[in-house]
């Protein structure tokens, strides 16, 4: 099993700046091997390569594998290969090629929760508040393609899709998640999972499918106000 970061709770709204929970999740499965081209992007932003971008991983969502890989490779190349690069350039680097293949604030967030092993609070906009929060276990069912076209979306909409983030951290109750699965079939119209432990989460251009593994509930949890719409 490999942990990597995963947007667990909240659906993202074209112009909408709601709250997200950022969780790590440990993924079990058959591997596969992922490759987004990073490598190349990474040579036409430095002028440098260092090896293939190229690498095993159990099965799990694209844009969780697609942090894990771009950290290694930068890690790899600032350290193996001596790429010239502050940590303030290759954040810099890092933002414009995530900004190229996802064009999302959620990909910072993601880094950070997978740097720090924490869980994070995000909101576009605002600084990220690191959270304690269970990590979980996963398997990945299946991906589909996000559509851009919003079915519909009104303002109680909104304010339940940024209210559910806090409150799957607040109370750890994971039932709130189902709630979360049948914001994406309002707002999107996907058909929302059969089973309870079966979720839907954002994955960069898609959608994924995930199974938590073992979920327990875990009650007496902080509160933390911070992100909460008024």
């Amino acid at each position: 099993m490999i942990e990597a970061p995963v947007v667990l709770a909240g659906v993202p709204i074209k112009e909408v700046r709601n709250p997200f929970l950022i969780a790590l999740v440990s993924f079990e499965g058959d591997s596969v091997r992922y490759s987004f081209g990073f490598d190349k992007l990474f040579k036409e932003a430095t002028g440098f390569k260092c090896g293939s971008d190229s690498l095993e991983l159990p099965r799990m969502p694209e844009v969780s594998a697609y942090v894990l890989i771009s950290e290694a490779y930068v890690r790899k190349a600032v350290k193996e290969c001596q790429v010239p690069l502050s940590d303030e350039e290759t954040n810099d680097v890092l933002s414009e090629i995530d900004e190229v293949l996802y064009g999302s604030p959620l990909l910072s967030p993601l880094r950070k929760a997978y740097r720090s092993r924490s869980a994070v609070l995000f909101r576009e906009g605002e600084k990220e508040v690191y959270v304690d929060f269970p990590k979980l276990r996963a398997r990945l069912i299946a991906s589909y393609p996000l559509v851009e076209e919003i079915r519909y979306v009104d303002d109680s909409l909104i304010h339940l899709a940024g209210y559910l983030p806090l409150e799957v951290y607040e109370t750890r109750d994971f039932s709130v998640l189902k709630v979360n699965d049948h914001v994406w079939g309002m707002v999107y119209g996907l058909k929302v999972p059969p089973r309870k432990d079966w979720i839907l989460i954002w994955d960069g251009n898609s959608v994924s499918l995930i199974e938590l593994v073992d979920l327990q509930q875990e009650a007496g949890a902080p509160r933390d106000n911070a992100l909460r719409e008024g």
